[in-house]
């Protein structure tokens, strides 16, 4: 069995730790508004079924992000950004949809 130690600088490390933040804030986003508006309220906004299964599904993608980023950091990741507790201010699915085009934008 070999053993790898990976040699990142604090830049490195902190940047990594930015970079998965990102990805965390975008996870729990995606899946925070696909359940916190009923399909009545999604519909009304003119959001489909098909558009609320492909938000669910861009909150999936994320966990890959984190996953990869937090890998490539020290100790496996056991040192990484852990996921935060959010809070929103959007009221409506359009706010919500609004919200998620600023902050994906990053």
């Amino acid at each position: 069995m070999s053993i790898v130690i990976k040699l990142i600088s604090l830049v490195d490390f902190e940047s990594l730790n930015l970079a998965l933040y990102q990805e965390w804030i975008e996870l729990d986003l995606f899946y925070y508004g696909a359940n916190r508006f009923s399909k009545e309220e999604f519909a009304e906004a003119g959001i489909t079924n098909d558009d609320i299964e492909y938000i669910k599904f861009m909150g999936a993608q994320e966990v890959g992000h984190a996953r990869l980023i937090s890998n490539l950091q020290l100790n496996g990741g056991r040192d990484a950004a852990e996921q935060c507790e959010y809070r929103y201010y959007f009221e409506s699915p359009r706010e919500f949809v609004n919200f998620c085009q600023r902050l994906t934008r990053w």
